[in-house]
């Protein structure tokens, strides 16, 4: 045999060992996630609030897909109808306001009812609000409103839920954001509510330990849903600066509309979909090996990089990326 030929022969054994090794890699995860699951071949119970549209609807109709008894909670009728009048939704939908104690309490006492010794294998705190504005316009009425749902929301149905997580040793996913972890100027309330969902996650994964149960991070980057509605968005924004004195008005209002105009056509290139992070969830539910933060969606890296960097240069590079609300004249009187 030539030695041109064994180098040959040589490099196809060494491509069909790699490619059965990457075959049997692949198996053995697979059989370790079925292994590992004490739920594999059991009923999943999961809850998902904020179903009536977006993340919500399209999370609770993958997890139905994939097996899961899904406990919806929507704010609205009309979200409950949505849901049920789709045939492939196979679960439960009902009103859940999460700002409600008695809302919660009684989606509590109905999944303890359908669930019956089997407990709750997953809460996806998905309910949310967007309130954009400078936090010096916005009345306390609204900074405690965006609190109420996406954090106090959270934090009140997962307390309820707990003692049917426990039974089940599940899991909790929690939706932040980009904003859980790096501070975007006017979308501040938003930002607090979401940085108030990382820390309260953390805390919680430590406590919760010792019952079974995993507490797992959704930080959605840069995917369109109807969260943000901008006709709605703007006119809160015109809103807000018309409450505003003689002085603000004289100072931003001549900047103001240019802005608007800047910051909701940007908005219009960020992309639609729900897939990526829909996919993120039903790992972070199904997996016997999830993630504790999934960063998820086209400007993924882009916000990590971000985060990496020191506050002041954080700074100078957010006010070149993101439109930026100045004053015609500053604070030193200068144009």
């Amino acid at each position: 045999m030539h030695f041109v030929d064994f180098l040959e022969d040589y490099r196809l054994v060494a491509i069909f060992t790699v490619i059965c090794t990457a075959i049997i890699w692949h198996n053995l995860k697979l059989l370790a996630n079925v292994l590992g699951n004490s739920h594999y071949g059991k009923t999943k119970y999961v809850l998902v609030t904020g179903c009536d549209s977006g993340f919500g609807l399209a999370i609770a109709l993958d997890l139905v897909e994939s097996k899961c008894k899904v406990f919806a909670g929507c704010l609205t009728q009309e979200g409950v109808d949505r849901l049920e009048k789709n045939k492939d939704f196979d679960g439960f939908a009902f009103l859940m306001d999460v700002t409600k104690n008695e809302d919660v309490e009684n989606a509590r006492k109905f999944i303890e009812d359908k669930t019956e010794n089997d407990g709750l294998y997953a809460v996806v705190n998905n309910a949310g609000i967007v309130k954009l504005g400078r936090i010096s316009w916005q009345s306390m009425e609204d900074l405690e409103k965006v609190m109420d749902v996406n954090f106090w929301g959270t934090v009140r149905t997962t307390k309820a839920m707990l003692p049917l997580l426990t039974k089940a040793k599940g899991r909790i996913v929690n939706f932040s954001s980009c904003c859980g972890f790096l501070p975007i100027a006017l979308n501040g309330c938003y930002t607090i509510s979401k940085h108030a969902i990382e820390a309260f996650s953390y805390c919680l994964m430590e406590e919760v330990v010792h019952d079974g149960i995993s507490v797992h991070i959704i930080r959605p980057t840069g995917q369109k849903t109807n969260i943000v509605v901008p006709e709605i968005q703007r006119k809160q924004w015109e809103d807000d600066f018309n409450e505003q004195s003689d002085d603000i008005k004289q100072r931003y209002g001549p900047n103001l509309t240019k802005f608007l105009n800047d910051a909701f056509a940007r908005q219009a290139k960020v992309p639609e979909g729900t897939a990526q992070v829909v996919s993120k969830v039903n790992h972070a539910i199904m997996s016997s090996n999830p993630r504790i933060k999934y960063v998820v969606g086209p400007l993924s890296w882009t916000y990590q990089i971000l985060a990496c960097l020191p506050v002041s240069y954080f700074q100078s590079a957010a006010h070149s990326i993101f439109p930026q609300l100045k004053p015609v004249i500053d604070r030193f009187g200068q144009r």
